[in-house]
């Protein structure tokens, strides 16, 4: 359905962000990517700002961190930061992208150890 619409409506952001989403939950991180890519390229406003957050999460899941927190820093640097006391969405999306900034920068998880018998 997500690809007839992207056909349907090649220009909008939503249905490539939307696509971009299904494709990391399905584990297709590389596609994903392209649709990220794709939602990136039609967004505006604070959309833009989502977008970029679903491309470093893909970047992300497809092994690619240094270009995952090149696409977070150039979005949280090109932000316009809203008023702390405003009732707008924008702060939720800065901090997603503060969020999975962090995210990149952790460092990797230790490696389980199996139980002895």
């Amino acid at each position: 359905m997500l690809d007839a619409a992207v056909a349907h409506y090649p220009a909008e952001f939503t249905f490539h962000h939307a696509r971009a989403g299904l494709l990391l939950d399905q584990g297709r991180a590389e596609e994903a990517v392209e649709a990220a890519r794709d939602a990136t390229r039609f967004a505006y406003g604070d959309n833009a700002l989502r977008a970029a957050d679903r491309l470093a999460q893909a970047l992300l899941t497809s092994g690619k961190p240094d270009a995952a927190r090149a696409v977070v820093d150039q979005a949280l640097q090109q932000a316009a930061r809203p008023d702390p006391s405003a009732r707008v969405r924008t702060g939720r999306y800065l901090a997603a992208l503060e969020a999975t900034r962090a995210r990149i920068d952790a460092p990797p998880p230790a490696p389980e150890l199996p139980l002895s018998p």
